[in-house]
């Protein structure tokens, strides 16, 4: 697929359009080789164990792949997903920039394209915009009508700036879904965790979550370039908080390995709090393509199909 950038998502005419083509490219792939991994095609079926009945056994399958498959009835088989998206003002980075998106947009995207496959899945989806409160909160559905909603929201964000604001409020918005979302659900967070420190209160929320029997897929944003490794290009730079407006003027070459030291302490902090919730944990750059996004969705979906 390539790098992701404002010259490929400028070649279609809209969202759906881009998350249709990015699905069915990936589709494609994992159909030529069905069984390496996981399939789209094969996503609800099992393998049929000798002695169990026949009466569900799709033949047609059998007569494509000479293996036998349990065809699973759909009710054993849809999720519940849960798009959660942070719109603070950190996530607008890089702000003006033009070939790349910036983090937010890519997660707008990235959200349609995992909409997309859902839908094929005919799992039932919701989304969700927080910035300092959660300003969207749609309903779980899993019809075309709601796909066509849900795009048409995101479709009006992609063009949203900046809004002079501090902070975010991810604690608080996990509390809240942890209460009101369908119990069992996928919940998926796009965020770049610039919470304003390192508090308890965050892993407590996640807690919550995991308390609740909710699975959890994590897409940790960032701008790898500048926000992990400091290449700015530039003798000296003028780096300012998107949160909170606080600025402070450096020379980038004198900070980057003590920089890229704490940056790499910090991911790894998260990790470690998430894995031990079983939570899955991605750090996504702004310029990776879709399909690692794909493939976690679902990695995670077939976790949770065996553990039912």
């Amino acid at each position: 697929m390539g790098k992701i950038d404002r010259e490929f998502v400028g070649s279609f005419k809209n969202l759906e359009l881009l998350a249709k083509e990015v699905v069915q490219g990936f589709m494609t792939g994992l159909h030529k080789s069905p069984f390496r991994g996981f399939s789209v095609e094969f996503a609800e079926h099992r393998h049929y164990n000798r002695g169990e009945s026949t009466r569900h056994i799709d033949w047609k399958l059998y007569g494509r792949t000479d293996k036998l498959f349990i065809k699973e009835y759909e009710e054993e088989t849809n999720l519940r997903a849960s798009f959660i998206i942070d719109a603070s003002p950190s996530m607008f980075y890089p702000e003006k920039s033009e070939k790349q998106l910036s983090k937010f947009q890519y997660s707008i995207y990235g959200a349609a394209v995992l909409m997309e496959l859902l839908q094929r899945q005919r799992d039932a989806f919701a989304l969700n915009l927080f910035d300092r409160e959660l300003y969207f909160d749609s309903e779980m559905k899993s019809t075309p009508a709601h796909k066509q909603f849900l795009f048409s929201q995101l479709e009006s964000e992609l063009n949203k700036t900046k809004e002079k604001q501090q902070g975010t409020d991810l604690v608080n918005i996990l509390h809240q879904k942890a209460e009101t979302l369908p119990a069992r659900s996928l919940v998926v967070i796009f965020t770049d965790f610039f919470v304003g420190g390192w508090k308890e209160e965050l892993w407590e929320a996640f807690r919550h979550l995991a308390h609740k029997n909710h699975d959890m897929v994590v897409f940790h944003v960032n701008d790898r370039r500048s926000e992990h490794d400091l290449e700015l290009n530039t003798q000296w730079a003028r780096i300012i908080d998107a949160e909170t407006g606080e600025e402070i003027k450096l020379n980038p070459e004198q900070y980057q390995k003590s920089y890229r030291e704490k940056i790499s302490e910090q991911n790894l902090k998260i990790k470690t709090e998430l894995l031990n919730l079983r939570t899955d944990y991605y750090v996504v750059d702004i310029q990776d393509d879709f399909e690692n996004l794909m493939r976690a969705y679902l990695s995670r979906r077939k976790k949770i199909l065996q553990s039912r």
